[in-house]
């Protein structure tokens, strides 16, 4: 793949192929390896919590073009903070994180922001956490790196929110997160297909594009600030869609094996 330079919030990328958050980028080893693909512009870390949680499982499931999941393992930030100020990569990283409180959150991006990320990324949907503009606006009087907020699909007022995170301090909009919750039931036992509460899984894959385009159009007209695009993506024209409705860069971690070659050539 040739090189795509771009700039994002005053950072330099080599292309604007991020690897987004997940189990591709779960420790140290996973983010080296991801670093090492072709194409790969920056590595986003898994999510990162104050302490770790083991999730139940099963947690994951594949039905046609969606996959499905209702989280996977999280890791403490006292787990991998060492780890994390080791790395020795040649693309940039951005650490994804997240916690109960406000207070809690501040915490734990003061303690991620010494390891020497690029930038920070703070997953959002409605409700957790609570009053995330305040808490956009607090983080911000505090770090020194640029902050990406990434946006789930469900808020009733997408653009009208993308434009007080800017108005807060956001450095950069991500859109999406996954979709959910949905139920999913197992055909032969007609129980639930994950070991969650409730059996609630949320939906990523090809099967959410539609919806992420919409979503990334609409806050790229309401805010002046770069938008990454997110969800859905597995092939080289998902790419092309995602920018032609504004995102200055695009983030994946789910394709279609047939897609791999595409995706690269372009």
């Amino acid at each position: 793949m040739s090189r795509l330079p771009i700039n994002i919030s005053g950072i330099e990328f080599n292309s604007p192929l991020f690897l987004a958050a997940g189990p591709l980028s779960g420790d140290a080893a996973a983010v080296r390896s991801a670093a090492r693909q072709p194409g790969v512009g920056a590595v986003i870390t898994k999510t990162i919590f104050p302490e770790s949680i083991e999730m139940d499982r099963p947690c994951m499931a594949k039905i046609d073009d969606q996959l499905w999941n209702h989280e996977w393992q999280a890791y403490g930030v006292d787990e991998v903070i060492g780890r994390l100020a080791d790395l020795q990569v040649a693309v940039p990283i951005i650490i994804n994180a997240l916690g109960g409180t406000l207070e809690e959150i501040l915490d734990l991006f003061q303690k991620l922001e010494r390891t020497g990320p690029a930038m920070l990324e703070l997953p959002i949907d409605p409700g957790f956490p609570e009053h995330p503009v305040e808490l956009v606006r607090d983080l911000k009087h505090h770090l020194k790196i640029p902050l990406i907020v990434k946006v789930g699909a469900s808020f009733p007022d997408l653009p009208g929110l993308a434009k007080r995170l800017e108005d807060a301090g956001a450095d950069c909009i991500c859109a999406i997160n996954s979709i959910g919750p949905g139920l999913l039931l197992d055909p032969t036992t007609g129980r639930p297909v994950f070991g969650s509460a409730r059996g609630y899984g949320n939906m990523t894959g090809p099967a959410i594009k539609p919806i992420a385009l919409r979503c990334v159009a609409e806050i790229a007209r309401a805010v002046n600030i770069p938008v990454i695009g997110c969800g859905g993506i597995s092939r080289g024209q998902d790419v092309i869609d995602m920018v032609r409705c504004g995102a200055s860069a695009v983030s994946l971690h789910t394709r279609s094996e047939e897609h791999t070659s595409e995706l690269q050539s372009h």
